[in-house]
């Protein structure tokens, strides 16, 4: 539906005009009435009307200066005039400054004003269109151009523009290559690949667009770029720090992104810079200075110039250092053990050594224990490596720690149990409770009652004595005493699925094979065949 104003200093005219047809039943809504050009400019502020319709002579404001006031006021809808005989001069000026069409007042029917009234309204439904669509290309050209001008950036931090063509390029997409100061951070999401894992990030590439949209609309300014380099790693661009209070905005985009996404991001803020082609050297020292994250832990704001990250590697070299770790795990000290690795992590924090260098140094000393475990004779080591792999991942010195710790630990009870041959007491309970039970089947609960701990706690120090889960544990004794009893022709497979606790056959199958590498009958047909022959 239309809107319509009326401006007419006769009420007369007003009344008429307001009945003259059924607007609502054509399409129109007549929004306000007018008696004179200064009330309608008004009106039409508030209501927006799609058409005008005004009279040419009217005091205060007349119909061709509420034209040209319309004008001026960005005004978009169409001006319908009224006049009577002696006023065509009015009527050419009123024209001229964009009056749509006019009619006579004294001829004047309502077949014609609707006439008119729904020509209008087909040029305000065509201008519209013709809008939108040029408004649809101006969008789309300068989303090109702005994704366009983001990878210029990208380019530039990966070292793919020339020096010579910096400010050139830079030029093309309209920016501003002048000497104000300019500044840089680089922003990474902390603990990525956990919020991946947990299902905190669930869309990765949603997420980034979420943090560049949070952080663009905090930062909120046209000389101010942000670039999704990997999904993780973003570089902010001030191409104008001078009235920025860099240090705020910081801590802004950390808050921001803490709010829609539940993520904590760690930020390196550059020092002041001039020239578009010192970007990539500023980004690269704001990267190695993100670094010192690893000491300090997540969500901090760092300075490149504050922070200069070390290769010497000297300050870790403690004398005779691997053969004091390998004594303290040979006598079960994993508490001297920790604190001797505390010492060396302490001393790499201090020196600002660069968190490879410092895992490097600890790798070596971890192979030498692996090396230990194969000496007393340990013949699988494979599930070990994913303690050493989190070790090796860990993002923060705690994180670091804690892993280092859990690893100690696992060393120090199997070199236990390689040397002695047995397990704690609690787990050697649980062993031959599995044992007494395998033909049955064996619910964790069961097992917890039976040697008086938590669920959670009795499956944690499991894994940490044997390698294994207890679910594993149970399946692979299943396993192996089922392949005994296959071996004996005159059981048939149901037998021995129920003869180990398992009524589901399909299941036990399913188990079977990938313990063995066959099904239980290909498996019972192979090593019968060999007995008869």
């Amino acid at each position: 539906m239309y809107k319509v104003l009326i401006a007419d200093d006769e009420q007369a005219v007003r009344i008429g005009m307001r009945s003259f047809i059924d607007w609502n039943k054509n399409g129109f809504e007549l929004v306000g009435e007018a008696k004179d050009g200064r009330a309608a400019l008004a009106l039409i502020q508030q209501t927006r009307p799609d058409i005008v319709i005004t009279d040419l002579k009217m005091p205060e404001m007349d119909g061709v200066e509420l034209i040209r006031a319309l004008n001026v006021g960005g005004f978009r809808g169409k001006v319908l005039v009224l006049s009577n005989y002696n006023e065509f001069d009015l009527v050419r000026s009123a024209m001229k400054f964009g009056a749509s069409d006019y009619l006579l007042k004294v001829t004047m029917e309502p077949e014609e004003l609707l006439s008119i009234l729904k020509q209008l309204c087909e040029k305000l439904k065509s201008e519209k269109a013709v809008l939108e669509e040029n408004n649809k290309i101006k969008l789309e050209l300068n989303r090109n151009r702005e994704i366009e001008t983001r990878q210029y950036f990208a380019e530039l931090i990966n070292g793919a523009v020339s020096d010579d063509d910096c400010d050139k390029k830079a030029e093309t997409f309209g920016i501003a290559t002048n000497s104000s100061p300019k500044q840089l951070f680089y922003v990474i999401i902390d603990n990525f690949e956990k919020a991946i894992k947990s299902g905190k990030i669930k869309d990765v590439s949603r997420c980034s667009q979420t943090l560049v949209t949070a952080a663009a609309d905090t930062l909120d300014s046209p000389d101010i770029y942000i670039i999704d380099l990997n999904h993780r790693e973003f570089a902010i661009l001030f191409l104008n720090c001078a009235e920025l209070n860099v240090s705020e905005l910081a801590h802004r985009i950390q808050n921001t992104v803490s709010l829609y996404l539940n993520l904590s991001v760690t930020v390196t803020v550059s020092r002041v810079f001039t020239k578009m082609n010192e970007i990539k050297a500023r980004y690269d020292s704001c990267k190695a200075s993100c670094q010192y994250r690893f000491y300090c832990g997540y969500g901090v704001v760092l300075y490149e110039d504050c922070v200069k990250m070390n290769d010497d590697i000297t300050c870790l070299e403690q004398e005779n250092f691997i053969v004091k770790i390998k004594q303290f795990i040979e006598s079960n000290d994993q508490k001297a053990a920790v604190e001797y690795f505390e010492k060396i992590i302490q001393d790499a924090e201090k020196n600002k050594v660069k968190p490879e260098f410092l895992k490097n140094t600890v790798n070596i000393i971890i192979n030498d224990l692996f090396g230990l475990l194969i000496h007393y004779g340990i013949k699988d080591i494979m599930d070990l490596n994913q303690y050493k792999k989190s070790l090796e991942q860990s993002e923060t010195a705690d994180q670091f720690r804690n892993e280092l710790s859990a690893l100690l630990e696992i060393f120090c009870i199997r070199l236990q149990q390689l040397k002695y041959g047995v397990y704690k007491k609690p787990i050697d309970q649980v062993v031959k409770f599995i044992d007494r039970h395998i033909n049955q089947k064996i619910f964790l609960g069961d097992i917890a009652k039976e040697v008086g701990m938590s669920e959670g706690y009795l499956c944690k120090i499991f894994k940490s004595e044997t390698g294994k889960s207890l679910v594993q544990y149970v399946n692979d004794l299943k396993m192996d005493r089922a392949e005994k009893l296959l071996k004996n022709p005159e059981l048939m497979v149901k037998e021995v699925s129920d003869a180990i606790g398992i009524d589901d056959q399909f299941y036990f199958n399913k188990m079977f094979k990938k313990h063995v590498g066959m099904s239980p009958s290909e498996y019972k047909k192979k090593v019968n065949s060999k007995s008869v022959n």
